[in-house]
């Protein structure tokens, strides 16, 4: 299973066009209908909060233990110490805590969806 959240200013800041925007937004909520792609929104409200140091990936395995996977500009970074997994896996559970059940989270995206402008030529 995958559990993606994504913070509310992805979903405002327009990158590729109002088109393209829209295929997106719509698509993130298709996905987010999959039993196993939980998707959230941590809405602009929470204020600060733990993830904001950056993104993060957290990999949990049936047989091997789980890793922390980081992206950073100069790489990436592959934690694999107890206690570093430990550390994101208390951040994801402070998220998860913060952020908008599926549902809303899915009419959040749609309320932005309605709110994008037409690119010109649209219909």
């Amino acid at each position: 299973m995958s559990w993606s959240i994504i913070g509310e200013a992805a979903l405002h800041q327009v990158v590729g066009g109002p088109a393209t925007m829209r295929e997106q937004l719509q698509h993130l909520i298709d996905v987010s209908r999959l039993n196993n792609m939980p998707l959230q929104v941590l809405p602009y409200d929470v204020g600060a909060h733990p993830g904001m140091q950056g993104g993060f990936h957290l990999l949990r395995f049936t047989t091997d233990p789980a890793v922390a996977y980081c992206e950073y500009r100069q790489g990436s970074i592959y934690m694999e110490k107890n206690e570093d997994v430990s550390a994101y896996a208390r951040v994801l559970d402070l998220l998860v805590a913060r952020t908008l059940g599926p549902d809303q989270s899915r009419d959040l995206i749609r309320r932005v969806l309605r709110e994008l402008p037409r690119d010109e030529g649209e219909g």
